[in-house]
């Protein structure tokens, strides 16, 4: 039996693939720059904790300060870029299926944060032609006819239309276009006017004659018209973020009242409660309070150049308290100021928990000690060799010594066979390395000398 040459091609739907290609092409770069995500908001992470460290360390004012600030500011811009397109890479395009029809697809923001839960609504000859949502991700997609003058608008979850085109666009069959609305700094459109009230031009408002008796007076008796009502329903606050709900309360004409916070770490920077509550009768003036979520962490001052009282003081003003003190010998006009924290200024820690202090003490001065004359030769070579390439770090090896009442070689192999970290601790080393550093100095001047 011969094999069929025929061929079933679906030459429309090529067509209409190989179309597409950028756009899919496109679609796919960008969605594989999301494992690039947490890379890019850890550097970001990063610049801002230097900036904090650099300003605490040398104040606000200073050269590299600024130069770092403005570093952060330059990558602030391209890290929001980036998030935006990344999100722009996450929303689908309509699949458009009727023969005279387009669709519009894009997003839904507000500066850089996406609106969720916002509806859509497609108009075509003053009639509503399409409609739908926005997803988490402020995406929306619709299918719309082709070959008329298509507006959109947007409503907020609270009934308020954030935003209407004054301009319309018309699309060709199967065209897809991509719309990003912002509604950062978009003032809402204002509300349909009542109907013309004013009398024709050529038509003048009638007055009655002059010999017409007046009107009749109502009689006196009759109740007084009851003054208008002002009030409107509360929008509902709970699940915005803290600034998006202090502008709704703002932009209906309310006042923010107290405002409180509770631990909800999920929840962290949206209002969690409000009075009054959503639905309830409310004037314009009529005070608001919110609730908002925290996670529970503070902002960690700077406590380096003051006094542990000092910096015990500022800890509990920022609901932290002082924890562990370490000592470190420095110069006289060092001594009594804290040198180093844990964790660093600008670092956000658990409300309530521990900052470690490093704490400058003056050097201690030292009557030389009486050594034995060959652990005496030991110690001045390795003492030698270790200022010759040391950082000023380096300890006082001969008061160190003498301190621990090592007066002859023997008591010296004893103390460089111990562990390096009770040498460390013993001779009050600050880190291991120069620990190591200064063990290897003793034991090969003790074996160079033959002492």
């Amino acid at each position: 039996m011969a094999a069929s040459t025929r061929l079933d091609v679906d030459i429309d739907g090529l067509a209409k693939d190989f179309a597409r290609i950028d756009e899919v092409s496109e679609r796919v770069r960008l969605a594989s720059y999301g494992q690039a995500a947490p890379l890019v908001q850890m550097r970001e992470r990063q610049m801002e904790r230097e900036v904090a460290r650099t300003a605490a360390r040398k104040g606000a004012d200073d050269p590299e300060t600024v130069t770092r600030k403005a570093a952060l500011a330059r990558a602030s811009e391209r890290f929001g870029q980036f998030r935006t397109e990344l999100g722009r890479a996450q929303v689908q395009p309509p699949d458009v299926k009727g023969e005279n029809a387009g669709g519009i697809w894009g997003r839904v923001v507000r500066g850089r944060e996406p609106v969720a839960d916002a509806n859509i609504v497609a108009a075509a000859g003053g009639k509503r032609a399409a409609f739908t949502c926005t997803d988490s991700k402020g995406g929306f997609k619709l299918e719309v006819p082709a070959g008329q003058d298509i507006t959109l608008s947007v409503v907020l979850k609270d009934g308020s239309e954030a935003l209407r085109d004054r301009d319309g666009i018309t699309l060709k069959p199967g065209q897809v276009v991509f719309r990003e609305i912002d509604l950062a700094g978009v003032a809402p459109p204002c509300k349909e006017p009542p109907g013309d009230q004013t009398p024709p031009k050529d038509q003048t408002p009638s007055t009655p004659p002059k010999d017409q008796p007046p009107a009749p007076e109502p009689p006196r008796d009759q109740p007084p018209v009851p003054p208008k009502d002002d009030s409107f329903p509360m929008v509902k606050l709970v699940g915005q973020l803290e600034p998006d709900a202090q502008k709704l309360i703002k932009a209906q004409g309310l006042l923010l009242g107290d405002r409180s916070t509770r631990v909800n770490v999920e929840q962290a920077g949206r209002v969690v409660e409000q009075k009054p509550p959503a639905g309830a009768k409310v004037r314009p003036g009529d005070t608001v309070a919110i609730v908002v979520a925290t996670d529970d962490k503070v902002d960690v001052p700077s406590v380096l150049g003051m006094t542990p009282k000092d910096a015990e003081v500022v800890l509990l003003k920022a609901e932290l308290k002082p924890g562990k003190i370490t000592e470190a010998q420095v110069a006289a006009e060092k001594a009594g100021s804290v040198l180093n924290q844990t964790p660093v200024a600008g670092d956000r820690a658990p409300r309530k928990s521990e900052v470690a202090m490093e704490v400058g003490v003056a050097k201690r001065q030292v009557v030389a000690p009486e050594f034995d004359p060959k652990l005496a030769r030991v110690v001045d070579l390795a003492g030698t060799r270790l200022r010759d390439g040391a950082t000023d770090a380096t300890i006082d090896l001969t008061a160190a010594l003498q301190n621990l009442k090592i007066k002859t070689t023997n008591d010296l192999d004893k103390l460089t066979a111990m562990e390096r970290t009770d040498v460390r601790d013993k001779l009050g080393i600050r880190t291991l390395a120069e620990t190591d550093r200064t063990i290897a100095a003793l034991k090969k001047a003790r074996k160079e000398l033959g002492e």
